[in-house]
């Protein structure tokens, strides 16, 4: 399977199947070097009719894939 991630990055790889609880929204996908990504089932298919949460907040697909990984956010600093 070739898709994109949330991030916007392109993947190759094969879903994981999870019996125990199916995600409604999301599909788990390994790559060749073992990394597991999520990939929201909206990318995938764009027919696909999307139920309001109950918080009423809606997640941004397009603009997380936009804006992309931020990094390592983590900084140090010098103590004394």
């Amino acid at each position: 399977m070739h898709t994109v991630n949330i991030y916007g990055e392109s993947i190759v790889g094969e879903e994981i199947e999870y019996l125990d609880q199916p995600y409604k929204n999301i599909i788990i996908v390994e790559d060749s070097n073992g990394d597991k990504h999520v990939i929201h089932r909206d990318t995938i298919d764009r027919n696909r009719k999307r139920k309001p949460s109950r918080a009423g907040v809606r997640f941004d697909l397009l603009g997380c894939q936009a804006h992309g990984r931020k990094g390592t956010l983590r900084k140090w600093r010098r103590i004394g």
